[in-house]
């Protein structure tokens, strides 16, 4: 997930490694036949994340914030903030309510 980051110029110097954690990950199988697609989705294994005081300024600088629906509260929690200080807050809904939204 990094390598891909970086290779797209995305800053990933707030990014947290936990070794212990799962990224969550999709498997799309697609019929060559018809182009119909069933998706098999892990949600994976993620600590708890909390907004630290470095996490708050480096919200302030930015233009967007953009959220996935992961980590409910916090997720909350960083949009307020976001708002507050001028910053664009979009969101994936996908990861909030699933595919029937």
């Amino acid at each position: 997930i990094r390598v891909e980051f970086e290779r797209y110029g995305v800053d990933i110097s707030r990014m947290r490694i936990d070794p212990d954690a799962i990224s969550p990950f999709s498997f799309v199988l697609v019929d060559r036949d018809t182009g119909s697609r069933s998706i098999i989705f892990n949600g994976g294994r993620l600590p708890e994340l909390v907004l630290n005081d470095e996490d708050r300024a480096y919200i302030s600088q930015a233009k967007v914030l953009h959220l996935d629906g992961t980590y409910g509260l916090t997720a909350v929690e960083s949009a307020k903030f976001a708002r507050e200080h001028g910053v664009k807050v979009t969101i994936d809904v996908s990861g909030v309510c699933g595919a029937g939204c």
